[in-house]
């Protein structure tokens, strides 16, 4: 890439902080334009997010329990609970201790998803009873909603207070566009992989 030249989510953000708005309040975008980087980098995560995360409980899970595992809808739908149980206990545990996060140590609330996504990728490897491997997924999905969930609230708490108020509006927008978009390529990217058969721990470990 050139010298100069901008990402797309970089343009992005000029036209969300334009230089007219430097002029009128130097102070307020001096601060804009320090924390400019971090907010890109908290934007392109959630499009990240939604192509490698959220179509692993979306896509994968219904294929590996109903297909792979042979189980009922009834299966699928307590998994799924048990996932979305790790979103409401990671708003629980960062209402209650929110001493314990900061945007510092925001890496550290990732430690939980790391370990659900190396946990699902044994799945296909190991022997065990389809209940139990249906159990391990779950507790792997919840781990990962968990993460999703406290990384969430931070770096979302860190947009509201950085950014101006005035700008807010179009930072929120241009972020939930950006990670809206994303959803789209992951779905297509693992129902593709599926369809090529790859196996299940192939997949996750490519993560």
């Amino acid at each position: 890439m050139m010298a100069g030249k901008k990402s797309g989510l970089g343009r992005g953000l000029d036209a969300l902080f334009p230089e007219k708005t430097v002029q009128s309040k130097p102070k307020t975008v001096k601060t804009v334009k320090e924390e400019k980087k971090v907010v890109l980098g908290i934007i392109a995560s959630y499009a990240l997010c939604n192509i490698f995360l959220v179509p692993i409980l979306s896509i994968v899970a219904p294929y590996f329990i109903n297909i792979f595992l042979g189980l009922s809808s009834e299966v699928y739908g307590i998994v799924e609970g048990i996932c979305v149980l790790g979103m409401i206990l990671g708003g629980f545990w960062i209402s209650v201790k929110p001493n314990m996060f900061s945007m510092k140590k925001v890496h550290y609330t990732y430690f939980p998803m790391i370990a659900g996504v190396i946990v699902m990728s044994t799945l296909g490897f190991i022997k065990l009873n389809n209940y139990a491997l249906a159990g391990i997924f779950a507790i792997g999905g919840l781990a990962i909603m968990l993460s999703l969930s406290l990384s969430n609230v931070l770096t979302l708490t860190f947009i509201q207070k950085q950014v101006p108020s005035n700008m807010l509006g179009r930072v929120s927008a241009f972020s939930v566009a950006v990670a809206t978009i994303s959803v789209a390529p992951g779905q297509l990217l693992y129902g593709q992989v599926i369809d090529m058969g790859i196996p299940l721990g192939v997949i996750l470990i490519d993560i």
